[in-house]
């Protein structure tokens, strides 16, 4: 079930905490040495990782792993859910994750392979109950200049003003036409490994079913707040951004409509990267909070005139 070579002999194990989050789950590395019998001075090295469980969560997080996994190389691949240890096995990915580098504006086959690997993730079919919806949203944005009155005041109003512009524009935009499709609802240059041309999508505990425009907006949004961190010009940033956008528009195959993704990019603006930032009390991303509100209202704006 491990996709282990026949016929080796486990000789050691080494483990590494990758990521934890408290009450929710633990990522660990295991790094198996294999020989042919216990006398052979030649191993070999195995990865694969394990994400435990405080719950049962994991065993939906498998079977949605499992139907993305059948449909697309760039989803990465479980092995089997151990109930008894509530632990979800994974094989090993391949490659570094996407991180954010002065040369990526110049890195266009890159940004069209992240975009074909998104593409190909929100073209895939999904058998589930979890849904994410708008109202979502509309909640959390509501929820942001709340959180800004306990951590800075005087960002209030300025916040305020974004999140009654959006809310206004949602109402007023036709969404009749919105599709439904998986999302993987944590989707960050993180959450993407790449190795030569092979991208590969990671962390699927948030997997559901939503309007993919809502995931890309909030991958948009995501390298907004990574390019502008690394010291990156917005101006730079924008051209990685176009560069993605028209890329994800080929690899999708099928139109959509550009003012739902510019509100859903305005909005993630707002309620993921000023939120987050906020609630977490991130003082260099808290200095960048003008920045991320004149990008919000720049794509609001440009759904009020579309």
């Amino acid at each position: 079930q491990l996709d282990l070579p026949v016929g080796k002999m486990l000789v050691s194990v080494q483990t590494k905490v990758m990521h934890y989050l408290p009450e929710v789950s633990c990522m660990i590395r295991f790094t198996l040495d294999l020989q042919e019998n216990e006398n052979s001075g030649l191993s070999q090295q195995r990865v694969i990782y394990g994400k435990c469980f405080p719950d049962s969560a994991g065993i939906k997080v498998y079977d949605h792993m499992l139907q993305l996994a059948s449909q697309s190389r760039h989803c990465a691949k479980p092995l089997f859910y151990d109930a008894k240890l509530k632990t979800l096995w994974q094989a090993s990915v391949p490659g570094e994750i996407f991180e954010w580098v002065p040369e990526l504006i110049e890195q266009k086959t890159l940004i069209a392979d992240v975009a074909g690997a998104i593409a190909e993730f929100h073209r895939c079919q999904l058998q589930t109950n979890d849904r994410y919806l708008a109202s979502t949203i509309i909640e959390h944005l509501k929820t942001t200049p709340k959180i800004a009155a306990k951590v800075n005041p005087k960002l209030v109003e300025p916040i305020q003003a974004c999140v009654s512009k959006l809310l206004d524009i949602h109402q007023a935009l036709d969404w009749s036409g919105s599709k439904e499709g998986p999302i993987h609802l944590d989707l960050k240059m993180g959450n993407l490994l790449v190795a030569e041309r092979q991208v590969t999508l990671i962390d699927f505990d948030c997997v559901c079913l939503g309007d993919p425009l809502a995931d890309t907006g909030s991958f948009i949004a995501n390298l907004y707040l990574n390019g502008l961190r690394a010291g990156a010009t917005l101006a730079h940033v924008d051209y990685v951004v176009d560069t993605f956008r028209t890329a994800y528009q080929v690899e999708l195959g099928r139109q959509f409509e550009a003012v739902q993704l510019d509100w859903y990019i305005a909005a993630a603006l707002i309620h993921e990267v000023v939120r987050r930032s906020l609630r977490q009390q991130d003082h260099e991303r808290i200095n960048l909070l003008g920045v991320f509100l004149v990008v919000s209202d720049r794509y609001a704006e440009v759904c009020r005139m579309e």
